[in-house]
């Protein structure tokens, strides 16, 4: 949903990891705009449970998960969604970090148009009025998925996140204050998007199956 820059031999990089391991999917690593160099951690090949943008997914990965959950819509984390779906199942799912896409993250365009995903992680640690709460569509993945007190640890992993800055220690002070000041509107907006993903649970999942030949 975003301006992606890959390389010339992104899908045959792909294809070759893919074959080499036997892998039902392949992910490339994300090189996030303004985010600073990737940690030594995330340089390594590892089996991971979701995948970002820039995948190679195998037809009978698809063919065993299923599709886009329709409960989305227009809203954020379908891909993670599918990709949970298909670590249930038994997929192989790997992230090649050699593979690189640059993700610019564009100002418009994509999700955004929606009103999805318009605050990020990354944004709510670099500006004083960003928080970062979870979506209705994110809180109702979490709930379909993992178990009560991981929603709350997800909840208060969250909450303090968003106090969290960037930069000279001044400005991370007041960040804190800021967030602080806001904190019972972030509580607020948690709750009622949990609402939303508590009625969303009672009418979905409604998932499409890929047929298989």
């Amino acid at each position: 949903d975003d301006t992606d820059e890959i390389p010339a031999d992104f899908i045959e990089s792909l294809l070759r990891t893919c074959e080499r391991l036997g892998a039902d999917m392949v992910a490339s690593s994300v090189e996030e705009a303004g985010a600073g160099p990737t940690p030594a951690e995330y340089r390594l090949m590892r089996v991971v449970d979701i995948f970002p943008v820039g995948t190679l997914l195998r037809r009978s990965f698809l063919e065993k998960a299923g599709l886009f959950d329709y409960a989305f819509d227009r809203g954020a984390r379908a891909d993670a969604d599918v990709a949970m779906r298909g670590y249930l199942a038994g997929a192989l799912m790997v992230l090649d970090p050699a593979i690189r896409v640059a993700h610019w993250r564009a100002p418009r365009g994509g999700l955004r148009v929606h009103g999805a995903r318009v605050i990020t992680t990354a944004s709510s640690r670099v500006r004083l009025s960003h928080r970062d709460v979870p979506s209705a569509t994110e809180l109702y993945l979490v709930m379909r998925h993992f178990t009560a007190r991981q929603l709350r640890e997800m909840k208060w992993q969250r909450v303090v996140g968003t106090m969290t800055g960037r930069g000279k220690w001044g400005w991370r002070l007041l960040k804190v204050l800021v967030s602080t000041a806001y904190l019972p509107n972030t509580l607020w907006q948690f709750r009622e998007n949990q609402r939303r993903a508590r009625q969303m649970l009672s009418e979905f999942p409604r998932i499409p199956m890929l047929i298989g030949h």
